[in-house]
């Protein structure tokens, strides 16, 4: 499993060249020195039996090839490729982005004599409900280089995977947004289903009250980015609905169930809330080798309903906006107003803020509660890779790449990766 950050490599696959401006005949070929084949002087200074230039080193071939190669083909006119995590299944078979905790909760009740608001999780102060009352918007970049093959490798794209655990210890999955193996749709399923733990790919039916299943066939093409919104709104008095954007562009919506307010079915507990955790990526449990290889650039998670307007201005800032989305800004154009409250954000991730820490660094930066659950997938990882870890037994020196919340610094996210 492979799981690296924005690679400077150049495609090997030789395309037109001036395809942004428009060149006279003789200078594009004084530029490529092939006035004539494989000569290195100018075509107006070839004399009839003249002796010929040598032929093109190879190492400007290859440079012309890095130049006028388009690196981005969604980057809205940019030569470069965005920040991203890549997620390449054809080494050890999974890999992920492990967000410890989502939704803080308090540990204590508070009371009239006791103000005591300390949190299970996450970094810094205050807790925060799961899920959000009125509903929630994720947004995220992504491109994919190589599907799978749906006959031999069949592997799906999680683009988030919520889990919750109740008191009993049980982990429930309710919430899953993946493009599925087979046909390269969108699907979301807000079903409170127990985790499956089994080696192999899964993903949800996409079905019924709690499921949706969206076709895409602008996704079939590989090797572009794409910007993708999954809005869910919940109501009371009328049925929730589900709203699904693609490169800024409404294409679906429909009725759906929201998330499950109490989990697992059991009655309101005030006291004790429920961990929350999550993947960006194939976690461990449900690993599988394959070919597929995707990027992932920036995401947002808010607990905010945004309108179509919204949506459309998050694609038009592009993958390589990094801000909190307070005050936006178009090149020559004024700051926008905020698009949404900064406390609304839950997390937003950008792979140019990421550092490397140990177990032992890890342990005091985070809280216990994730420090048990970090340590424990980094347990789960050391043990499916394909050569020993130089570790000591309690694999304190394992390393761990953290992305930190774009936004602020209360979330860190471990990649789970060979490095």
């Amino acid at each position: 499993m492979k799981a690296r950050f924005n690679p400077k490599k150049t495609d090997a696959v030789v395309q037109s060249v001036f395809t942004t401006k428009v060149t006279k005949h003789s200078t594009s070929q004084e530029f490529l020195r092939l006035g004539d084949p494989l000569c290195c002087i100018s075509p107006d200074n070839i004399e009839p039996q003249s002796v010929r230039g040598s032929p093109v080193p190879l190492t400007r071939i290859k440079t012309l090839v890095s130049m006028t190669t388009p690196k981005d083909f969604r980057a809205h006119g940019s030569c470069t490729l965005p920040p991203f995590v890549e997620f390449d299944m054809s080494s050890e078979s999974f890999a992920c982005l492990y967000i410890p905790s989502i939704a803080p909760q308090s540990t204590t009740q508070v009371t009239v004599t006791s103000a005591d608001n300390s949190v299970a999780g996450g970094i810094g102060s205050g807790d925060r409900f799961f899920p959000p009352q009125t509903g929630l918007t994720y947004s995220t970049w992504i491109c994919v280089d190589k599907f799978c093959d749906p006959q031999t490798d069949y592997h799906s794209i999680r683009l988030l995977t919520l889990i919750r655990t109740v008191q009993s210890n049980r982990d429930l999955l309710c919430f899953s947004a993946v493009i599925s193996a087979r046909d390269k749709a969108i699907i979301i399923s807000t079903q409170e289903t127990p985790l499956p733990q089994c080696v192999g790919d899964w993903e949800p039916e996409g079905t019924g009250d709690y499921g949706a299943r969206v076709w895409c066939p602008e996704l079939l093409h590989e090797g572009q980015w794409h910007h993708i919104a999954i809005v869910l709104n919940r109501a009371v008095l009328k049925n929730s609905s589900f709203l699904l954007y693609l490169d800024g562009q409404h294409i679906h919506s429909q009725k759906l169930h929201y998330i499950s307010q109490l989990p697992g079915g059991a009655t309101a507990n005030l006291i004790v809330g429920s961990p929350v955790y999550g993947y960006i990526g194939t976690p461990p449990f449900w690993r599988r080798l394959s070919r597929l290889k995707w990027k992932q650039g920036p995401c947002y998670f808010m607990e905010e309903v945004l309108n179509s307007q919204n949506i459309a201005t998050l694609f038009k800032l592009g993958p390589h906006y990094m801000g909190s989305l307070q005050a936006p800004q178009f090149p020559g154009m004024n700051p926008l107003s905020s698009l949404v409250a900064e406390e609304r954000i839950v997390f937003g991730l950008n792979s140019k803020a990421m550092s490397q820490m140990t177990l032992a660094r890890i342990r005091k930066v985070y809280r216990k509660e994730d420090n048990k659950s970090i340590a424990k997938q980094a347990s789960i990882f050391a043990s499916l890779l394909s050569y020993q870890v130089e570790c000591n037994t309690s694999q304190n020196g394992l390393t761990i790449r953290n992305i930190y919340d774009s936004v602020r610094e209360n979330l860190h996210i471990t990649v789970l990766e060979d490095i």
